[in-house]
């Protein structure tokens, strides 16, 4: 697999995930679920990217985070830290949360993790867009 694949495998594989907890979860919001990769092998995985991360003690040089859902709390200062001082060297997202795009907030999760040298890739899925279409107000192009 080549680099544009493995991101869509293993996005889809933490899409399945947020699909099963979509199914087992009572709660007004959707399934989500991250999974860290290191080495083309899953070291953690979670409803969120801090399980994942707790996982393997918070450090996981060169290992990449996949998340299909970039919530607004993740922006939270005490989140950031931990994605960076974990030592990502990527974090791939299949879906962005609305409220993060608002002009007050400027996408403020991706943005630090970009200044601290974590590249940030968004990865276009349909069938992950059409999932969180309840979350989303438009997206050019998308039906």
């Amino acid at each position: 697999m080549n680099e544009a694949e493995t991101h869509v495998h293993f996005l889809l594989s933490a899409f399945t995930i947020a699909k099963f907890c979509n199914k087992n979860y009572s709660g007004k919001h959707l399934g989500r679920a991250a999974l860290l990769v290191q080495q083309q092998e899953i070291i953690g995985a979670g409803y969120t990217e801090m399980m994942a991360l707790s996982q393997v003690e918070f450090y996981a040089p060169k290992a990449t985070l996949y998340t299909t859902f970039v919530s607004a709390k993740m922006a939270d200062p005490v989140v950031v830290k931990a994605f960076i001082n974990s030592k990502i060297q990527a974090f791939i997202y299949g879906y962005c949360d609305p409220n993060l795009m608002l002009p007050v907030n400027h996408d403020p999760l991706l943005q630090m993790l970009e200044k601290a040298g974590v590249p940030c890739i968004y990865i276009r899925i349909p069938e992950v867009l059409r999932f969180y279409a309840p979350y989303r107000f438009t997206e050019p192009g998308f039906k």
